[in-house]
């Protein structure tokens, strides 16, 4: 009988008389994708089941099992199944016999490492066995498996808090609230509740704060819109305030993913990072400097070819006409290209790359329009600059304005020499100190005296009259002393210190050692009565000097006049000869005698010093010479000279010095060219104070640059008297006159072209 007609017989049904049933159950078990398999009991004497006997097999049944096509005849399930005892498919189908209860379950064959469905059921005295081949699907589950343990790891082994929420929707379909649907671990650890009692709840009835926060504003448009949502939220906690970030993202339809962590630390961080940076802004902004921080701006071999803004405080836009917005990330150049022409730019280059602090004062004229900076550039890192500047213009035209008689130093710096300043609140607390204080204080730290009570911190032989001079101060009175520590002498001040009220709010003391003040003042003293005495001889000097050299030399003058006069006849050529000879001798020792008087007198100069107008005296001096100038046919140039202290008596001479010697050492067939200037700049051996440079430039005979020290002593020439006449004294007159005021007298020549003269004295 072939498998078809067992099929048949089995389900009992007489093909002859059902032939439409018989051919759709050959139908159904031959097309049937799962194999099917019909087996009756095999029971002993006692009636126990002790096997199937195999009565039919569809085709699937024979592909997946590898049979013939007689199928199961004359097999069993124990040698269909060799395993079916260890497996308890066997012992299925004994209880499906028994209980007519079917059965279903999943067995891996290790042989065909393959995975089989199977389900059996009771037909007549015997059973079906229905199975089918599973192992796609069965690893599609083991990997999907893996993957969510594997999620689940990931998950839970987040910083970052995860849940995922259901939505809630009421009948109009509006989102009410969400079901809680998982939590990882660090979900758990941050709410202080585990997973198990948050899954099903609703949200709002949980955390109700949500709500109030917003957050649940923000899972409603997640959820509707499907776009991801992100926000930063304040919870106050029953310690501190607690700040959350979170984040929502729609998955599928009713489902949102949150994660969310606390960022408590970092935004308290951010907060006082932020008011660091707004106090840092409002002390920029509050400074009277123009402050600017610039990047470096390099081409393509590495070099610096620019830069650009990233800071500008208040006062720097003011300066430039501009803001900030306008000007940050910018070009430097482009904007302000002035940098080029002022050397500015070369500054900040050179202060980049040296990785040192540089300070310049620069002038600038635009059009026209003069302007004066001073600048200071401090590099900040390799790749930036802090440039401060002050615009200086207004302070530089009323330095003009006043001629010279007012000066711009350089701006305060932070630490006064040999000074230190104490500031106490009304309960003598100090409260500020800083510089260099006296050892009167029981600790050598400035820091150490902060928040610490006056009283305590003082010396005892300090304490009564500081604490009386502080009460004073207090009260709004200021007091000085002066008082000996060891063996310094300090200057002590007592100041009140006013709020805006005109009320005594604290009270200042500031300490400053006079110790080598006193000492160069008892050095002075003694100094002045040295010179006091040099100047007394010096009078007795000038006095010999002008009667009893002078006159007999005026005896002599006038002799040889008569015999010139009245007895040249007498002398005869060879006697007239003589005469002049020795009236020539005279007159030059008159004029030697006349420039020793005077220098003489200089050194004992008493004269208060008055503003002297330089240009003034030069046209003065010009006029007095005007029968010499005019004689070598000489052009004298005069630019702006300004005002400066000092003996406008000795600043003629020095003038009448310098010119006379221009006029004299000239080069033949050359028009004598005379350039008189003036110009300010700070002193190249002290920089702490400005300076007026004077310059008398001439183009006559000069002089090798090694005999520049020479000409400026007494009686030092260069040049016979049969060359070029005079005492051998007028350049010596002109450095002791720049010496009286404090400055200084250079020379510098260069032969057969000319010499300069280089006069520098102090502004005041």
């Amino acid at each position: 009988m072939n498998p078809a007609n067992q099929m048949n017989a089995l389900f009992g049904l007489d093909e002859t008389k059902n032939q439409p049933q018989a051919e759709l159950l050959h139908n159904l078990l031959t097309n049937s994708p799962n194999g099917i398999e019909i087996y009756k009991p095999l029971r002993d004497t006692a009636g126990v089941v002790y096997d199937f006997l195999g009565v039919s097999m569809n085709p699937a049944a024979r592909q997946l099992a590898g049979y013939p096509a007689d199928g199961l005849a004359g097999h069993t399930l124990l040698q269909r199944y060799p395993q079916a005892k260890q497996t308890g498919l066997f012992d299925r189908c004994v209880r499906l016999i028994s209980t007519g209860e079917p059965f279903e379950y999943e067995h891996y064959e290790t042989e065909r490492r393959s995975w089989y469905a199977y389900s059996a059921s009771v037909w007549q005295d015997g059973l079906v066995l229905n199975f089918s081949d599973i192992t796609s699907r069965k690893e599609t589950e083991i990997r999907h498996r893996e993957l969510v343990d594997t999620l689940n790891s990931v998950l839970d082994g987040s910083i970052n808090s995860i849940m995922t929420f259901r939505a809630m929707r009421n009948a109009e379909g509006q989102i009410e609230d969400f079901e809680i649907l998982t939590a990882n671990q660090a979900a758990e650890v941050y709410l202080n509740m585990p997973e198990s009692t948050m899954i099903g709840q609703q949200l709002l009835q949980l955390f109700p704060e949500n709500l109030s926060m917003g957050l649940f504003d923000m899972y409603v448009k997640a959820m509707e819109t499907g776009q991801p949502q992100r926000m930063q939220a304040l919870y106050n906690g029953d310690e501190q305030p607690l700040w959350l970030e979170e984040s929502a993202r729609r998955l599928g339809e009713d489902t949102l993913l949150v994660t969310f962590m606390d960022i408590t630390e970092s935004r308290l961080a951010l907060e006082t990072v932020q008011q660091q940076a707004d106090w840092l802004r409002v002390v920029l902004n509050g400074s009277i400097s123009c402050l600017v921080s610039l990047e470096a701006v390099y081409d393509a071999g590495h070099q610096l070819i620019d830069f650009r803004f990233v800071v500008v405080n208040r006062a720097a836009e003011r300066f430039l006409e501009t803001t900030e917005a306008e000007l940050l990330g910018k070009s430097l150049l482009t904007c302000c290209p002035w940098h080029i022409d002022t050397g500015l730019f070369d500054l900040y280059t050179t202060s980049l790359r040296e990785q040192k602090e540089h300070r310049q004062e620069v002038y600038m004229n635009q059009d026209g329009f003069e302007r004066w900076l001073d600048v200071s550039v401090s590099p900040s890192g390799s790749n930036r600059l802090v440039v401060a500047f002050m615009n200086i213009t207004d302070v530089r035209k009323a330095q003009h304005a006043l001629m010279g008689e007012s000066i711009l130093f350089k701006a305060l710096s932070n630490n006064v020499p040999e000074t230190g300043v104490l500031v106490c609140d009304h309960t003598l607390r100090i409260l500020y100190a800083n510089g260099d204080l006296p050892p009167a204080f029981r600790v050598s730290s400035n820091q150490a005296l902060t928040n610490q009570p006056f009283v305590q911190m003082v010396v005892p032989e300090f304490r009564e009259k500081g604490l009386a001079n502080f009460t004073e101060a207090l009260s709004g009175r200021s007091q000085r002393m002066e008082e000996q520590v060891g063996d310094q002498i300090y200057e002590v001040f007592f100041a009140p210190v006013h709020n805006d009220a005109d009320q005594t709010v604290m009270a200042m003391l500031t300490f400053r050692n006079v110790t080598q003040n006193r000492l160069f003042q008892r050095q002075l003293e003694e100094s002045v009565n040295e010179l006091k005495r040099s100047n007394a001889n010096l009078e007795q000097f000038a006095y010999v000097a002008s009667h009893d050299l002078q006159e007999p030399l005026r005896k002599v003058q006038s002799f040889g006049d008569v015999l010139a006069d009245q007895y040249r006849e007498a002398l005869g050529e060879t006697g007239y000869d003589l005469v002049q000879r020795m009236q020539l001798a005279a007159r030059r020792m008159s004029a030697l005698i006349h420039d020793l008087l005077t220098y003489s007198r200089l050194s004992a100069q008493t004269n208060p010093f008055k503003p002297a107008n330089l240009n003034q005296i030069v046209a003065e001096v010009i006029d007095d010479l005007e029968a010499n100038i005019r004689e070598k046919s000489a052009h004298i140039h005069v630019g702006s000279l300004p005002v400066v202290q000092g003996d406008a008596s000795q600043f003629r001479q020095l003038f009448q010095n310098l010119l006379s010697n221009a006029l004299k050492f000239t080069r033949a067939g050359v028009q004598p060219m005379i350039n008189i200037s003036a110009n300010l700049h700070m002193d190249p051996t002290d920089e702490r104070r400005l300076v007026v440079e004077v310059v008398v430039t001439d183009n006559g005979i000069g002089f090798e640059q090694q005999h520049a020290q020479r000409i400026f002593q007494v009686f030092g020439r260069l040049h016979g008297r049969s060359e070029y006449s005079g005492t051998g004294i007028g350049l010596a007159i002109v450095q002791k006159i720049a010496q009286n005021h404090g400055g200084e007298i250079v020379a510098e020549g260069y032969p057969n072209k000319g010499a300069t003269f280089k006069l520098l004295l102090p502004i005041n």
